[in-house]
């Protein structure tokens, strides 16, 4: 399931806050059963977390743990950091986010390396973040990916290895590599 799906809302439609939350949560966590459901009540609850300044006005006066039925600190501590990160590099929307993201290298260079700065943000969760955002050229790699990759007799080794075996693939059938990947991940549930 990809964000799209989540709110059945297209990319330029997701609120930032239910994207950063989304993004923060979804580390070994099963997404129907555990990730949607919080991702659809913070919408619902915030809708003035649409934009990251809205978003880190509720954090700064509502107890985020409560709307997402989450209490562990570590992924609560990760949200603000990610929206924080987001505030200083100017990104409101989820479009400002795309925009970075797609607009050049030196600018999503800047985002990439600010967000693997914040603990347990690693290639994953970045890459994540950018399909999330709507960038076509975004693969994040993830057990799914591995399993469907190992079944098809494909042994690739670490994380920017199998990412460009998938972006390989993509690339000679003519297909964006961020349709790939949600097929791939699908078929490796």
């Amino acid at each position: 399931m990809r964000w799209s799906s989540v709110l059945g809302a297209g990319w330029g439609g997701s609120p930032t806050g239910g994207l950063i939350v989304d993004a923060t949560l979804q580390r070994r966590q099963r997404y129907q059963a555990t990730v949607a459901p919080r991702v659809r009540h913070l919408v619902a609850t915030w809708p003035d977390a649409a934009t990251t300044a809205g978003f880190l006005e509720r954090l700064s006066r509502d107890d985020i743990s409560a709307v997402i039925r989450w209490s562990g600190s570590e992924r609560l501590e990760q949200i603000s950091a990610i929206a924080g990160v987001f505030r200083d590099l100017g990104i409101d929307t989820v479009q400002d986010l795309r925009d970075r993201l797609t607009g050049g290298a030196e600018g999503a260079k800047e985002l990439r390396s600010a967000l693997r700065k914040i603990r347990n943000v690693g290639p994953k969760t970045v890459d994540y973040i950018a399909i999330l955002a709507g960038d076509p050229t975004a693969a994040a790699v993830d057990v799914r990916v591995r399993r469907v990759l190992g079944r098809a007799g494909i042994a690739a080794g670490g994380y920017d290895e199998v990412r460009a075996v998938v972006h390989a693939a993509a690339s000679k059938r003519g297909w964006r590599l961020a349709d790939l990947d949600a097929v791939i991940w699908q078929a490796g549930a």
